[in-house]
């Protein structure tokens, strides 16, 4: 890999040099449900209680120096340039010594078998924005499936007795847009961004995430009513980080899923219509159409893709999957919230 500079080492002595670095000082974040102990801050505040408990995950920081890692496993997924190049911006590898996740824009990140440790090699002159958003959004994910917990790609919230909605669907079609409109009016945020599922006795539970929104502007103003400017999440950009802050609510622990809606957004103007429809899936239909939302399921071996079958079926058994097709255009934001209050109520 011609993007990694310096010594050829063998990477289990690199690791070890990763490992050698004490964590024990270091901040530790309650996140997806699991204690984190990172020496690269993360966009929002560490946990304020139990820093002593053990972490289920350590991330330290290695210099580029430490040696060139070579991944030690065949390339099993990659993310192409939004811009159209055919670039390569993002490739993952695994082979018996772990996960190796390298970014273009970051270095390479190594995920022992385990998934417990992440070393992160970084480039020269990272922006250190974007290196947390991947840490977060990406990197931690990946080793979360690793800890043997799947994750919806998703916003969702917690509405007390009515239970936890959560929203789906590709980028660009509403998700945090769809979280943010009952944020607004009192609902406890979940996630948004990746749902951790968890199976109990009772069925299957949601969350939680991190507490923070990845918004544009104009749904931070439109959706929330904030006038405040947001920091960029990176530079160049536009994208705004929200960290609840107290501020809003956050959903700490896990909730029982009630509905999930699989968002198709539409132009009310080419339509010639502005009602929103709910239409349910159910049996096959509805497990593929959640096996297609898993986060970064490109990373997931075939086997254990097909263990979460059973979960997501169970899951469909449990929770109302829905398509929900909406107009798009802030204006209907609260006919659509109503509308799906109305459809959650009929079910209570």
């Amino acid at each position: 890999m011609g993007e990694l500079v310096g010594e050829r080492r063998n990477v289990a002595d690199a690791c070890r040099q990763g490992a050698a670095r004490s964590p024990i000082s270091q901040p530790t974040y309650a996140m997806y449900g699991i204690r984190v102990q990172s020496d690269i801050l993360l966009p929002f505040l560490p946990s304020e209680c139990e820093q002593h408990a053990p972490p289920d995950i350590i991330v330290c920081r290695a210099p580029l120096d430490a040696g060139q890692l070579v991944p030690g496993g065949p390339l099993i997924a990659f993310v192409r340039s939004p811009e159209g190049d055919d670039e390569m911006v993002t490739r993952v590898y695994r082979g018996a010594g772990g996960t190796w996740i390298w970014n273009r824009s970051v270095g390479t990140c190594h995920l022992t078998p385990d998934a417990r440790r992440v070393t992160v090699y970084i480039e020269h002159d990272t922006d250190e924005n974007l290196l947390r958003q991947i840490l977060v959004s990406q990197v931690l994910v990946i080793a979360l499936h690793g800890l043997g917990c799947p994750s919806l790609h998703a916003s969702s919230v917690l509405l007390g007795r009515l239970g936890a909605l959560t929203f789906v669907g590709t980028s660009g079609d509403g998700k945090s847009t769809m979280a943010a409109a009952f944020l607004r009016h009192g609902a406890e945020l979940l996630t948004d961004d990746a749902l951790p599922l968890r199976l109990r006795e009772d069925g299957v539970y949601g969350g939680p995430g991190v507490p923070a929104m990845k918004l544009w502007p104009e749904t931070a103003r439109c959706a929330l009513n904030l006038t405040e400017e947001l920091p960029h999440l990176a530079t160049l950009h536009d994208k705004r980080l929200l960290t609840l802050d107290r501020r809003y609510r956050f959903a700490s622990s896990p909730a029982f899923l009630r509905a999930v809606y699989l968002l198709r957004r539409y132009d009310p103007e080419a339509a010639g219509r502005t009602d929103t429809v709910i239409r349910p899936l159910h049996g096959r239909q509805a497990v593929t159409a959640l096996l297609a939302q898993t986060s970064h399921r490109a990373t997931i071996a075939p086997s254990r893709m097909a263990g979460l079958l059973p979960l997501y079926a169970r899951l469909v058994g449990q929770a109302a999957v829905c398509v929900l097709e909406y107009p798009h255009g802030f204006e209907y934001q609260e006919s659509v919230r109503e509308r799906i209050l109305t459809e959650l109520e009929g079910m209570a």
